[in-house]
């Protein structure tokens, strides 16, 4: 009786003991991610950037992915926060009045943790909070069945984008979206369809995105193969906008949404 009470104290001893480096590696963990969260990252010249949350990733290079339950396909989504579309097209992030692209070191994570939206929260130059999510939705998002298995071979995409001023004074933000595809350049410009009455954006007849923007103080603009979203606002202020990128192949069958890749 006394050799079994030993060996269950010294099990339960080495069982202790065993956590003591996890708990320190814990302690230390902690400590890192309190300094990271305050750490400037630069993004371009004149843009740093700062995660509001530094939720942990066991790669520095990590990719996710957007779609539905059970769909045969998703959108992934690169380390710089890049969306890689149908036929290999590439729908890119950027912000800033620079308008300079993401990259890994801006983390990402899921709402509250568990939902499938992919978020960035981070802050520009200490003056403008950008918080970015990705989610997918069914062609019929109206309806709930889409939500719990596939009704349909395609789907949505959509990006909300939320710009808060920190500053004390009024100030302007930045958004933009650049589009990147396999062969050939695109010029963009915006337009209104017939049976959207958000502005969209479109490079010759084939079309990129549509926006859904505030009534006033938000202007959206053609640059190239990119669009800027400008926003005025007032001290502590926020503008909050969505849009829907689409893929090139699938709008050249009328389809209003894409197939993404794996």
């Amino acid at each position: 009786m006394q050799e079994v009470l030993t060996m269950r104290r010294f099990c339960n001893f080495t069982f202790l003991c065993s956590f003591v480096p996890i708990i320190t590696c814990l302690g230390g963990s902690s400590h890192t991610i309190a300094a990271e969260k305050q750490q400037q990252v630069a993004l371009g010249p004149g843009v740093h950037i700062r995660n509001v949350d530094n939720p942990f990733d066991y790669f520095t290079n990590s990719w996710t992915v957007v779609g539905l339950k059970d769909h045969a396909d998703g959108t992934r989504i690169a380390p710089n926060g890049e969306l890689i579309l149908a036929g290999g097209l590439r729908c890119r992030p950027l912000v800033g009045e620079a308008m300079v692209a993401l990259n890994q070191h801006v983390k990402k994570t899921l709402r509250n943790g568990d939902l499938p939206i992919v978020r960035f929260d981070f802050v520009v130059n200490e003056a403008i909070r950008y918080t970015l999510e990705v989610f997918a939705c069914p062609l019929g998002f109206e309806s709930d069945g889409g939500y719990d298995w596939p009704t349909d071979e395609n789907f949505l995409n959509f990006m909300r984008a939320t710009l808060t001023n920190l500053k004390s004074q009024p100030a302007e933000a930045h958004f933009g979206l650049e589009w990147q595809p396999e062969k050939d350049g695109l010029n963009c410009e915006i337009r209104k369809t017939l049976s959207e009455k958000d502005p969209a954006v479109f490079s010759g007849e084939t079309l990129f995105a549509v926006f859904r923007l505030p009534q006033e103080g938000v202007q959206l603009a053609a640059e190239g193969s990119r669009v800027r979203v400008s926003a005025a606002l007032p001290a502590g202020g926020t503008a909050r906008f969505v849009v829907r990128p689409i893929g090139a192949s699938l709008v050249h069958s009328q389809r209003d949404g894409f197939r993404a890749v794996g």
